[in-house]
């Protein structure tokens, strides 16, 4: 038996030379589920240390609007 994987399958009807043909694609999705299990362990956690920090914390934008702020109080 091989590796198992993770993947996304297309399959399109086309007409060639006067026949019908299905067109197959199979992409290999495995490390990119595995990226994405990854960002959200990683953003669950820094959200645990944000929401645990003794003091208050405000996140600002690039354009100055404030898109979080946390209490503290742990």
């Amino acid at each position: 038996m091989g590796d198992k994987l993770r993947a996304f399958l297309s399959l399109t009807l086309i007409e060639y030379e006067s026949r019908d043909h299905i067109e197959t694609i199979i992409r290999d999705v495995t490390e990119e589920k595995r990226r994405e299990r990854e960002i959200l362990y990683l953003k669950s956690y820094l959200a645990n240390i944000i929401e645990s920090m003794p003091s208050m914390l405000i996140a600002i934008d690039a354009d100055g609007r404030v898109i979080a702020v946390e209490s503290g109080g742990g």
